[in-house]
């Protein structure tokens, strides 16, 4: 460079050389430099004419330097970032320059090996890097690619909080990333941890291990650049002490309450049954609700899995309680009829019972504590009818108050039967007599039972809903109660009684015949007969199938007075009850009736005597 410079200009190195002229300006020149075999300073002279030499500055021959990479490669659209050459054979007497596109920026020599520049600002995008010497000449090797990135912006965190132990995998979002992680670091509160993977809008790291409370986050870019922060939350690590219910539907949604702590709410916190996360929710500082998923087993009506809880959705509290998914299966329900009045104990027979402080039963809308037998039994005890009038309520079974079992059976609500009387209200003590029962309320079922103090039989003939026909089983004499039941569970009793005597027996009459006419007074005699002043049962005699009433003198004998009736012999018995007559039996002849035709002598003395 200098001043009056032309291309008739004559240059010469080491008093031989001629360079050629590329291009001329007044101030300066551009040479063509041939390949020289060796390193070093040479002379340079300068001529007008091409005899008289001017000596100029001396041409410094160097090994060509040679590019190998740019760190970072990428950096913000508002430049400044300060990018490390590495290669070979850099020199400081060689003015270099970094060329970002279009953009040129000073190198500064650092060593043989490195040197650094600044970026230029330059909209978001892909440029071509490349060495520039003596501010024209691309050095061999040097063309790289640099990406001007969107100013680093964090905008949301995934998960945003974390247990104090660290660990977790969080994903952060924004804008400006470049598209390699390698150099980018996630900044907690100055705690850093490298990027595991990324993209432009995605960077992945693990948390790294922290103090409880509010920590700030940053994205660190390859180039040193923070992004703008955002909250990140260090939690305690929560235990789990109790599941509240601990078991429910196979068929999921049940409300799960997680007792433990310290929780708190988090976008991430979610519940794991088995491998299958669901989402929590907080009520307080130690306790969290979660709802069931469906049973992984779903073929299963009982299995029981593991159960975890997570504040970040990654690292979960494990080594709590277990969950029973459940189903029950009902094959009967007995008996299924029963007052207004409630009462009635139900006995469900089926599979998969299950003994929890939580079994219940439902009758429509009313509930009822339930008691557990077996694995295989169950008994409810009713309560009043929800109507307070007869009808059918569906029944259903829980073992947690929250997931309800039907049991496929209803139940009848019916109003209970009354007794008002009986007759006849005594028999003999072998039994067999049958009673009619009067009362209301009375249905025809096959559960409708009679019961004669502990002995329960079955109905006999309904006759209408205010009768009922029942036999009496065999007792000893005395008095028992009387009761009836819908449904062979529930009695009604009333204040009726059946009493039972000793079965009397017949022995002889007299006289053993009279007239057909009938009024013969006749004396019968025999064992068990009930004497009037008892009053306990009123004594009859039956002449064939005509039955009369009797006088009881006595235990051994009565008096009746003959029916009128046509001359012949009949068999006579006995009954305390009108009903039930002696097993054995006396005949007595009717005779027909004397006829006078005459009488001899038809006269005689006033005076009886000599």
């Amino acid at each position: 460079m200098g001043s009056g410079l032309d291309d008739t200009l004559n240059i010469r190195q080491n008093s031989t050389t001629r360079l050629q002229i590329t291009s001329s300006r007044n101030e300066s020149l551009v040479l063509n430099i041939p390949p020289v075999p060796f390193m070093g300073p040479v002379s340079t002279e300068l001529s007008f004419d091409g005899q008289q030499w001017t000596r100029a500055p001396d041409i410094v021959y160097v090994t060509s330097p040679v590019t190998s990479e740019i760190v970072p490669s990428s950096g913000p659209e508002n430049g400044d970032t300060l990018v490390t050459i590495l290669g070979q054979n850099f020199v400081p007497s060689v003015a270099i320059d970094c060329n970002f596109g279009s953009s040129l920026s000073t190198a500064r020599w650092i060593s043989s090996a490195i040197m650094t520049c600044r970026s230029p600002a330059n909209r978001p995008m892909n440029v071509t890097f490349t060495l520039i010497a003596s501010g024209s000449v691309i050095v061999p090797g040097s063309r790289k690619m640099f990406e001007f990135l969107p100013v680093l912006e964090l905008t949301s965190a995934f998960p945003s909080v974390a247990t104090v132990a660290g660990g977790t995998q969080v994903t952060l979002l924004g804008m400006g990333f470049a598209t390699s992680s390698k150099g980018y670091q996630c900044d907690f509160d100055g705690t850093r941890t490298p990027v595991k993977w990324n993209n432009q809008t995605h960077a992945e790291c693990a948390v790294p291990d922290q103090r409880v409370g509010r920590a700030e986050v940053r994205l660190v870019s390859n180039n040193g650049q923070l992004s703008s922060s955002i909250p990140f939350e260090f939690l305690n690590r929560p235990s789990i002490d109790l599941l509240m219910p601990s078991i429910g539907s196979r068929f999921g949604g049940t409300r799960v309450t997680v007792m433990g702590g310290p929780f708190v709410q988090t976008p991430q916190a979610v519940c794991r049954f088995d491998r299958q996360n669901v989402p929590a929710e907080l009520t307080n500082d130690d306790h969290m609700v979660c709802t069931t998923p469906v049973s992984p087993l779903a073929g299963s009506d009982d299995v029981q899995v593991d159960f975890a809880f997570s504040l970040d959705g990654q690292t979960f509290v494990e080594g709590g309680p277990p969950y029973r998914y459940h189903q029950m299966v009902f094959s009967s329900a007995t008996p299924l009829a029963g007052p207004i009045s409630g009462g009635t104990n139900i006995l469900f027979k089926g599979q998969n019972f299950v003994n929890s402080p939580r079994l219940r039963c439902r009758f429509e809308s009313v509930i009822v504590s339930a008691q557990w037998v077996s694995s295989g039994e169950m008994l409810c005890r009713t309560p009043m009818s929800p109507t307070g009038q007869p009808m059918l309520a569906d029944i259903s079974v829980t073992v947690n108050h929250q997931d309800w079992f039907a049991v496929g059976a209803r139940f009848e609500y019916l109003f209970a039967p009354t007794i008002s009387s009986i007759a006849p209200s005594h028999g003999p003590e072998n039994g067999g007599t049958k009673v009619t029962i009067f009362g209301t309320g009375f249905v025809e079922s096959k559960l409708f039972r009679c019961r004669f103090g502990t002995s329960v039989l079955a109905a006999t003939r309904f006759e209408s809903q205010e009768s009922v026909i029942c036999s009496v089983p065999a007792g000893a004499p005395g008095s028992i109660s009387v009761a009836v039941s819908p449904n062979a569970l529930d009695f009604i009793r009333a204040d009726v009684t059946f009493s039972f005597y000793k079965s009397p027996s017949v022995q002889s009459v007299s006289p053993t015949h009279g007239s057909s006419g009938g009024g013969t007074v006749v004396t019968v005699t025999g064992t068990n007969f009930i004497p009037d002043s008892s009053g306990a049962a009123v004594m009859t005699c039956m002449f064939g199938e005509k039955v009369m009433p009797a006088q009881a003198v006595s235990t051994s004998m009565i008096l009746c007075r003959s029916p009128p009736s046509s001359s012949g012999t009949v068999e006579v018995e006995v009954s305390a009850n009108g009903v039930e007559f002696t097993d054995n039996s006396i005949a007595f002849k009717f005779d027909d009736p004397a006829l006078i035709v005459d009488i001899y002598p038809s006269v005689g003395p006033a005076v009886i005597g000599g």
